[in-house]
C-alpha cells in the first residue's frame, strides 16, 4: 500500500516538473525562451522590440494564464 502511494507521488512530481519546464520555455520574454528567442533573432527591428516588451512581458504571462490560453500548450499532448 505504502508503495502505491510514494510512486504516485513521484509521478506528480515529475509531470509538475515537465510542466514547468514547457510553461519556462515558452518564447514570452520574461522567460527563458523568450530570451533565447532574443538570442537567435538577428539583431535588428524584432529582437530590440522584444527586449523593451520584456518589462510588460509578465502581465502577458499572466492575462494568457488567465483566459486559458496558455493550458492547453503547458498541458501537452
Amino acid at each position: 500500500m505504502q508503495e502505491l502511494w510514494i510512486g504516485e507521488m513521484a509521478t506528480y512530481g515529475i509531470l509538475f516538473n515537465v510542466m514547468l519546464a514547457v510553461f519556462n520555455m515558452l518564447p514570452i520574454p520574461p522567460l527563458d525562451g523568450g530570451q533565447v528567442l532574443i538570442n537567435l533573432l538577428p539583431r535588428g527591428s524584432m529582437s530590440m522590440l522584444l527586449m523593451r516588451l520584456a518589462p510588460f512581458g509578465l502581465f502577458a504571462v499572466l492575462i494568457l494564464l488567465a483566459t486559458g490560453v496558455l493550458w492547453p500548450i503547458i498541458r501537452g499532448p
